[in-house]
């Protein structure tokens, strides 16, 4: 199977987000910082510990299974982020 250019079909996979019209958008600011507890969607798990904040990414560890991630801090909610400010 081929494309119109000729080369080989290009897959995109699409995002749990984007299959389900999810939208990640919040009416209030979150500033996310290293060692937060953040959740990446409307679930309350699994959380992820934030392990560093580069521009609009977050170096996120699943806190189960140690897993690392690259995730938007778009999808980044805080689950325990109050405790800094305890």
């Amino acid at each position: 199977m081929r494309n119109e250019s000729g080369g080989d079909p290009v897959v995109t996979l699409s995002s749990y987000s984007d299959v389900f019209s999810i939208d990640h958008d919040r009416g209030y600011a979150e500033e996310i910082q290293p060692g937060d507890l953040v959740r990446t969607g409307p679930n309350l798990f699994p959380h992820f510990e934030v392990v560093a904040v580069h521009g609009d990414k977050a170096w996120v560890r699943n806190v189960q299974n140690g897993a690392d991630h690259l995730a938007p801090l778009a999808r980044c909610r805080c689950s325990l982020c109050w405790a800094r400010s305890v």
